[in-house]
């Protein structure tokens, strides 16, 4: 079963996350004498990680105008960033069976609708917690409350018995939400201290973060370490208020009884989304307030290690993508190729005709095109045939068509010579500039059908010339591909535009053919797979396997793409 691009950059944000996560539970662990809300940045970051994928911070930086790329000398960054830090924005490599499309569509509807009804599952919990702690919210009556602290906040209190401990309810317009009676159970600095705990959640935006670090838990509910992140900031928030609460000078045992009495009273029955001092397991809570136990603050030099990192995590991957993006438009550079590798005599003229009829090729010492546009041409001159792997261009590259006649020495290197030549000619006659980038996509791979082929072996002869024969190219046409002396690979490139995809050539057949395939165009794109039946008999995959004894396999491979940046029209002759 085929694996789409698609899953491969779910499993590819997936590993990154992951790795992410340990990396943030190491840098935690190393920051354990140091405050909680230090901590508590540090899985914030974890959290969000999840909905930022490496990949798009890469494609952020492809497009980022930072000048030429690809041509500065190698340095050791550099190399120590393709080596290790590349794989984080990039595709696993994943090999591929030949296609099954009806399997690969089930299962992935069956993941897909797996997937859909767990993120509602977990959304629908909470937004029904949610409305519930609004409701109870809103039938609360205000109040005010006899401690210090809580004369001297600007938080609204919203006294209500259908709480089971003081909690802030809200993100933007936060409350207090007092459980009734509760201030009569409590001593006066028992209160100011809970009053402390809870007005620390408002000053950090608590309810924000956990709104932020559900809607990870929603989208990644199978994935255990999206859980445990979630405990780690429940703990190092409560921490930290309690650490806020220390820093008053409220002593640890009255603090401690307070938070004791509340447990006692009314239990630890709480809502999601509110932000309560019962949130947390007590035990290791207590003994840290007991023993008075503060964490360090962050000192200048350990906030711009930590900024820096975080700068770093961002900007490897934008740098990565800026690095190996195509050039931008300005620092492009037309080909430059060798006296000996551009035609002696070139005719450009523009065709009018109405006839779809095209021919490309040529005998030894002599290229013709028939009809062709610019991207015709660029897609031979660069073996881009299949759709997908070129792009860009000026409107008229595929709507206004030329004749092509070009010669140049026919010696033994015409063949090896003549992609050159015509890059040589696309660059000085269209002023043809393009950009280039590698993709990983599926592919199509020439195998023989079995221990033998139905190819003919070139015959001999002269070549006639055009439209009545050609040597080393093709007539083609809907349904019709007619070749003399052609080899694989050149059938391959012409075989990319008619399936869809790039096809290679795996036969390890040399030598030259006379090669005619015909079929209905209208089922080109047919599985290659599938058993002939009336429906598909007629494709091209059918007519590759009958007529000429070699079959299209599915594949995934890195190949190039092209993007045509500028082009002009050519001087006509």
């Amino acid at each position: 079963m085929s694996v789409t691009v698609f899953q491969v950059a779910i499993v590819n944000h997936l590993w990154q996350s992951t790795l992410f996560t340990v990396a943030a539970a190491l840098l935690a662990l190393c920051l354990r004498h140091h405050r909680a809300t230090v901590r508590f940045w540090v899985w914030q970051a974890a959290s969000v990680k999840f909905l930022v994928p490496f990949a798009s911070l890469a494609a952020m930086g492809a497009r980022l105008p930072l000048g030429v790329r690809g041509t500065a000398p190698e340095s050791a960054l550099l190399l120590v960033w393709t080596t290790t830090l590349v794989p984080l924005s990039q595709p696993l490599p994943i090999v591929n069976a030949p296609d099954g499309s009806l399997a690969r569509l089930s299962v992935s509807v069956v993941f897909g609708a797996i997937w859909l009804a767990g993120c509602l599952i977990v959304l629908g919990v909470s937004v029904a917690r949610w409305w519930r702690a609004a409701r109870i919210a809103a039938a609360g009556r205000p109040t005010v409350l006899a401690s210090t602290l809580a004369h001297g906040s600007r938080v609204r209190i919203i006294e209500t018995p259908r709480v089971a401990a003081p909690a802030v309810f809200g993100i933007r317009r936060p409350v207090l939400l007092w459980p009734a009676g509760l201030e009569r159970e409590l001593e006066p600095a028992e209160v100011d201290a809970i009053v402390c705990h809870e007005t620390s959640h408002i000053e950090r935006a608590d309810n924000l973060s956990a709104c932020v670090h559900l809607i990870v838990e929603a989208v990644f509910w199978f994935h255990p370490l999206v859980w445990w992140i979630g405990a780690r900031l429940i703990h190092e928030r409560e921490r930290a208020c309690d650490e806020a609460v220390a820093l008053t000078g409220t002593t640890p045992e009255v603090y401690v009884e307070g938070i004791l009495k509340v447990c006692e009273r009314f239990g630890r029955r709480q809502f999601w989304g509110l932000a309560g001092i019962t949130d947390s397991p007590l035990t290791a809570r207590i003994d840290a307030i007991m023993r008075n136990r503060i964490g360090r603050p962050l000192g200048s030099w350990g906030r711009r290690a930590l900024a820096t990192l975080a700068l770093l995590t961002i900007a490897a991957p934008v740098a990565i993508g800026a690095a190996s993006s195509p050039a931008p438009w300005d620092a492009v550079m037309s080909p430059q190729s060798p006296a000996s590798a551009v035609f002696d005599v070139v005719s450009v003229k523009e065709n009018h005709s109405t006839d779809n009829r095209q021919t490309i090729g040529g005998p030894p010492g002599r290229f013709i095109g028939r009809n062709v546009t610019l991207l015709d041409l660029v897609a031979t001159a660069y073996n881009v045939m299949e759709p997908g792997r070129l792009s860009g261009g000026p409107a008229w590259s595929n709507s206004d068509k030329f004749d092509i006649e070009a010669t140049a020495p026919a010696d033994r290197n015409w063949n090896a010579l003549l992609l050159q030549r015509l890059q040589a000619f696309l660059a000085d006659r269209f002023e043809l500039k393009l950009a280039r980038e590698m993709r990983t996509v599926d592919v199509w791979s020439l195998v023989r059908a079995g221990t033998g082929s139905a190819l003919k072996p070139a015959a001999g002869g002269e070549c006639l010339p055009p439209p009545q024969g050609i040597c080393g190219g093709f007539h083609t046409g809907p349904g019709l591909i007619t070749g003399r002396r052609v080899t694989l690979g050149q059938l391959a490139r012409l075989l990319s535009s008619r399936t869809g995809r790039q096809v290679i050539d795996h036969t390890q057949l040399t030598g030259t053919y006379d090669v005619e395939l015909t079929w209905t165009p209208d089922l080109d794109r047919r599985d290659p797979a599938a058993p002939a039946t009336q429906d598909n008999t007629g494709s091209i995959f059918t007519a590759i396997r009958e007529q000429l004894g070699l079959r299209l396999e599915s594949a995934r491979a890195e190949v190039e793409h092209l993007t045509i940046v500028s082009a002009a029209r050519p001087r006509p002759d």
